[in-house]
């Protein structure tokens, strides 16, 4: 019987752990599956389609991205900017995948505020809502 601690991808943040008998059995303890969200352009995307289709708000325009700033001494902010929408991104950047993202987007013009995270595999928490 052979324990596998860990094998993994750091790069895409793929990790697997299991065992491996000598029948060529394999047990999986733990598998985490690649990132499907590995930049904040591709977070934005999928939380706004999460906000477009809970909240059914109209389609967003082109993006702008308004570059990247510092919040404190670990943590960064990136924004996004389409007409009256704003999405900003903070998070502690680590190599090469970051793990979470957590997001605000709103509207003041039309009373619209979301405030959430996004995880490296696309999975989105809501926060809170307003409109």
């Amino acid at each position: 019987m052979y324990t596998i601690d860990e094998a993994s991808f750091i790069a895409d943040g793929f990790y697997w752990e299991g065992t491996l008998s000598f029948h060529d059995d394999i047990t999986e303890n733990i598998v985490f599956p690649p990132a499907s969200i590995p930049n904040e352009a591709q977070a934005r995307d999928a939380v706004l389609e999460y906000i477009s289709k809970t909240f059914d708000l109209p389609t967003f325009g082109e993006w702008t991205d308004e570059g990247y700033s510092h919040t404190g001494d670990v943590t960064s902010l990136k924004v996004f900017t389409s007409d009256l929408w704003v999405v900003e991104f903070e998070f502690k950047p680590s190599a090469p995948l970051v793990s979470n993202y957590h997001v605000t987007v709103e509207n003041l013009s039309e009373g619209v505020y979301w405030e959430g995270e996004i995880t490296l595999r696309g999975e989105v928490k809501e926060i809170s809502f307003s409109e």
